[in-house]
């Protein structure tokens, strides 16, 4: 998984709180076990997680979650889990209207994630916030493009985790 994913993992949580309504949600779903491609490597994942959305103010999204990734070589038996924990404001619920077709939602995104191997030490961890506007399409929700206002973390938020995935799980 690099960070292009990510970014687009939570653009899709994000746009998941259009059709939610403004009373709160709490949910749990897990997927899986399906196949997949993690950094090159066949394997099988169960995706686990869980979260709360509520609307507050005029219009501001809050949505807590937390979120398991777990990858299993079936060639090797071994297995490595990506575990992430975050909280998103948004404006999904307002967005703005920009004149042009277009709309922008305003984000901000905190959180952790953590890779390990089961019952085992980090291999990495990424801690962070972004904060930045979506622009997407007003008609189909298609997107348009993402400015970034701020970006910090502590080690980077742009960790490339490929090389510990592919290293635990050969």
């Amino acid at each position: 998984m690099n960070t292009h994913m990510k970014g687009k993992a939570l653009i899709i949580a994000g746009l998941c709180t259009l059709t939610l309504p403004a009373a709160g949600v709490a949910s749990h779903v897990t997927l899986g076990p399906t196949p997949a491609n993690v950094c090159g490597v066949d394997v099988i994942q169960t995706e686990t997680g869980g979260g709360v959305i509520k609307t507050v103010g005029s219009g501001v999204d809050l949505n807590a979650f937390t979120i398991d990734l777990t990858w299993t070589n079936p060639a090797t038996g071994k297995t490595v889990v990506l575990r992430g924990a975050g909280l998103n404001e948004n404006t999904f619920g307002s967005p703005t209207d920009n004149g042009d077709g277009t709309i922008s939602i305003f984000t901000k995104s905190a959180g952790v994630t953590k890779l390990t191997i089961p019952n085992g030490p980090p291999l990495s961890i990424d801690a962070g916030q972004l904060t930045g506007i979506l622009t997407l399409d007003a008609t189909t929700f298609d997107f348009v493009s993402f400015q970034v206002l701020s970006l910090g973390g502590s080690p980077p938020v742009n960790i490339d985790i490929c090389p510990a995935v592919v290293s635990a799980l050969s």
